[in-house]
């Protein structure tokens, strides 16, 4: 990762990475595997992270960012360390991110750890950016803008970054142009917990999802669009989140319902059923914790 400081005595960095270690494992004892992790953000962990965690952490999203970021000396440990083992995996987040926006889109990656594994949405993320960018990128970056545009939320795969604008956290503008009524209807139960935000947030890792699952297809001499064929093929029309639309979009939203944990149908459920075996190869285990550098 850039912005590495320099300066630092082997000790201290060793020392830095044993207390990271520490920190990431405490949380991973307690990380709620069958829920949305951190809906509630701050209330995971009352306690402020300590110097050692917010250090480690600024050292991840290198100088320039940190600079941006000096809400996260304020953190809750707990959530500090989440944020800690995805820029370990090497996911970036670039911008001008408010503490509310970064923490709200972390507790959607952490949906999509716990429903499909850490490594394996990392594993996936890698392949479809490297294969898109021409091998000139390899890791996910989230990068916040400014300005209010539609869509709020968008995937460019040959940069590989998902670009979040002001939009998607002003309350009237998003509401002015999002509204997904599958979230209030007969085929879904999102529970009180999620909201379209979330949603909109999944929508876009899922296609980052797809996009390294087709490769995995086509490798394997299948044809690229199984996973919209499956999809069409298995769940009626009537069901879908999203009407008039064409099977790759509607299946996004279906992977990001998943992750955050919104119960749907039978025949979403049979799907679900289906896809597991696609993300259980890989089990999600935390980098700081194995001692992998990405």
């Amino acid at each position: 990762m850039n912005g590495r400081r320099s300066g630092s005595s082997r000790g201290g960095v060793v020392s830095r990475a044993m207390m990271v270690i520490a920190f990431v494992v405490a949380t991973i004892l307690v990380y709620p595997a069958s829920q949305i992790p951190g809906v509630a953000g701050a209330a995971l962990h009352p306690t402020p992270a300590s110097a050692e965690l917010v250090a480690a952490t600024q050292v991840l999203l290198g100088r320039r960012q940190a600079a941006r970021m000096g809400y996260l000396a304020a953190w809750p440990v707990a959530r500090l360390a989440r944020l800690h083992v995805w820029l370990s995996y090497g996911i970036a987040f670039e911008g001008p991110w408010a503490s509310e926006e970064l923490d709200l889109v972390l507790t959607v990656l952490d949906g999509f750890g716990a429903t499909y594994g850490e490594a394996r949405f990392v594993e996936l993320s890698e392949a479809a950016v490297a294969t898109a960018s021409f091998g000139l990128r390899h890791h996910l970056r989230l990068v916040k803008v400014t300005g209010r545009q539609i869509p709020v939320a968008v995937w460019f795969d040959r940069s590989g970054k998902i670009r979040f604008n002001e939009g998607l956290f002003d309350e009237d503008y998003f509401s002015q142009y999002y509204y997904w009524s599958f979230l209030v209807g007969a085929y879904a139960d999102p529970g009180p917990e999620v909201t379209m935000r979330h949603v909109v947030i999944g929508h876009e890792l899922s296609h980052v999802i797809i996009d390294g699952l087709r490769l995995e297809a086509m490798a394997a001499g299948q044809d690229r669009m199984m996973l919209e064929a499956l999809y069409t093929k298995m769940i009626e029309p009537a069901q879908w989140p999203h009407q008039g639309v064409v099977a790759n979009e509607a299946l996004a939203t279906e992977l990001a319902a998943w992750a955050l944990g919104v119960r749907r149908t039978e025949d979403v459920d049979a799907l679900r059923a289906l896809l597991s075996p696609y993300f259980v190869a890989t089990m999600s285990t935390s980098p700081a914790v194995a001692g992998v550098t990405p």
